[in-house]
């Protein structure tokens, strides 16, 4: 029984430090590796990050409580284990998910979203909008779509993203 907190333990610890290596890699290949998504991921942290941290305290606990009888020992490495991840799922990355930055965001899904100019454009001159998704507010670069004027303050909405920046329009 050991042997299996050990192997529990080196394997999650090993793909933990690789997933976070090798992480840029994945975001470049836009893989998803989310195996859960949704309302109820605060109760089932199935994602990589929370399954591997499951696995790595689930075998460290299992190792570190060897004189508890067998019960106890997988009892209070499962409860350490769906602890943790859950802690680390609600606190930690359900809020930087919520806070990912534009770039995440598919180009596709932008168009028609409304901003604000925070600052003045003018053909082909780069500005500043601000708008909301999924009630977080984001700022981005900004161009005016039709090579017009947009003047800081003017609602815009966004025709679509070149190069991760925004074409917008006048509304």
């Amino acid at each position: 029984m050991e042997t299996l907190f050990q192997v529990c333990f080196g394997v999650g610890a090993a793909m933990t430090i690789l997933s976070f290596v090798f992480g840029e890699l994945f975001e470049t290949f836009d893989v998803d590796l989310d195996f859960f998504d949704g309302p109820a991921a605060c109760f089932m942290p199935l994602g990589t990050q929370t399954f591997f941290a499951f696995v790595t305290v689930f075998g460290g606990v299992g190792m570190l409580t060897n004189e508890l009888t067998l019960a106890a020992r997988w009892g209070t490495a499962l409860a350490s284990g769906l602890l943790v991840s859950f802690l680390l799922n609600r606190f930690l990355i359900r809020p930087l998910k919520q806070g990912e930055s534009t770039t995440t965001v598919e180009a596709k899904k932008m168009t028609g979203v409304q901003a604000k100019a925070l600052s003045s454009m003018k053909g082909d001159e780069l500005g500043e909008i601000s708008y909301r998704i999924k009630g977080i507010r984001h700022r981005a670069p900004a161009r005016c779509f039709d090579q017009g004027e947009i003047h800081t303050g003017d609602d815009v909405v966004i025709i679509k993203v070149e190069k991760q920046i925004n074409l917008v329009a006048k509304i």
